[in-house]
Order: C-alpha cells, then sequence, then structure tokens
C-alpha cells in the first residue's frame, strides 16, 4: 500500500493577502512522484497548542505512515510539538529547509540569522558544496560524501543534540539526523525541487518514502 505522509502545513497569504495554510506544490508532487499519498496537516494557529489542539493533531498524525515538514518562512511552537511528537513515536520524518530547522529546534538547537548571501540564491540547480559525514545514515542513502545542492535559506542552526551529519564549506550546517530513530533526517536544501536532474535528491526522497512504507 502506499504510505500515507502528513505535510505539514505553512501559513502563507495569498494574492488577495488572506491568510491561508498551503502545501508547496513541488513537496506534493515529490511525493506523489515517489509513492506517497500526501496529507495536509493544519497548524491551527500560532500560538502556544492548547489541549484541545494536541487531540485533534494526535487524530491526524495517526493517519500518517510519516510526516514531512516542508519549507518556509517562520515555525512556531506547534511546529515544535509536532516534531516532538514524532520523535516520541518514532514516526519516520524528513525536515526540508525550514523542516530540518524546527527539526533542530526541538532537539535543544538554537536558529541564528545567515548574513552570507551565498546560502540565499534562488533559481539555480545548485549553488555551493556540503561535506557528508561517511558514518551518517544520510551518507548510506546517497553513498556520496561531497554533493551539490540548492540553498535558499535565511537563518542556520547551532548546537541541536542531533547529529551533526552535513556542513556546507563555510561551516553552516546543512544536514541532521537521529540514527537511533526509524529515519529523523532533516536537510538545509530543498530536494523536492531538484529531482528532474539530481540523483542524491531521489535518492534521499526515495529512502524517505520506502522507510513509511515498513
Amino acid at each position: 500500500m502506499k504510505p500515507i505522509i502528513g505535510i505539514i502545513l505553512r501559513p502563507m497569504q495569498n494574492k488577495s493577502n488572506r491568510d491561508v495554510e498551503a502545501i508547496y506544490n513541488s513537496v506534493k508532487e515529490a511525493v506523489i512522484q515517489k509513492g506517497g499519498i500526501p496529507l495536509g496537516i493544519i497548524l491551527y494557529h500560532k500560538g502556544k497548542p492548547t489541549q484541545e489542539n494536541i487531540a485533534d493533531l494526535k487524530i491526524l498524525l495517526s493517519f500518517c505512515n510519516g510526516i514531512l515538514l516542508q519549507g518556509g518562512e517562520d515555525f512556531y511552537p506547534i511546529d515544535i510539538w509536532i516534531a516532538n511528537y514524532a520523535y516520541e513515536k518514532d514516526i519516520p520524518v524528513l525536515g526540508i529547509c525550514l523542516g530540518m530547522q524546527i527539526m533542530s529546534c526541538a532537539q535543544n538547537g538554537i536558529m541564528k540569522e545567515i548574513k552570507d548571501a551565498s546560502h540565499q540564491q534562488i533559481g539555480y540547480d545548485y549553488v555551493h558544496s556540503v561535506h557528508i559525514d561517511k558514518e551518517s545514515l544520510l551518507y548510506k542513502i546517497i553513498k556520496e560524501e561531497d554533493i551539490f545542492v540548492n540553498s535558499r535559506h535565511h537563518s542556520f542552526i547551532e548546537n541541536t543534540t542531533l547529529d551533526k551529519v552535513g556542513y556546507a564549506k563555510d561551516g553552516v550546517l546543512e544536514a541532521v539526523e537521529d540514527p537511533d530513530k526509524r529515519f529523523f533526517l532533516g536537510v538545509q536544501w530543498h530536494p523536492e525541487d531538484m529531482i528532474t536532474y539530481d540523483k542524491v535528491a531521489n535518492l534521499l526522497l526515495e529512502a524517505f518514502i520506502e522507510k513509511c512504507r515498513e
């Protein structure tokens, strides 16, 4: 059976300046292409989640075989709750860009503003290289120690207790994981935008969806 992938919706504004919660089409299409069924998970609000919110989210997440934390502009207390819940329940999680930052901050990380414009390049197939720890799950998946990635983030992570398994040449953390979980892995770049031309992006997304099948 196809696994159901819960995609955490991101708050945005549409062209009429109305508030919406959205899934990026590239994320949705990547999940579908790799054999998953995308299911949008609402955030409810930006404040601290209530007990009723938590109870409702537990019902929604109970339908999910895995969770994808997509990119976005900012995260909120309810995002941290979702990341912690998935971690405690050992639900497979893939974090992309902001999603990686959510996972990292949920595990004692600190997010800081990045001032290097080389990490904020939109529309390029590749922007910079990332060195991958050969002892990591990420390396076992992609089987490459040095890769090239796209990049369009304005913040970076320090001090998370997750394993730090990928770095850009300037020292910016680009990949985190917990090898003791079924799949708890985050990357700072956007593999969903690279699946038409990049082998590593395909291997990563395929490994996540496959783990969600188990």
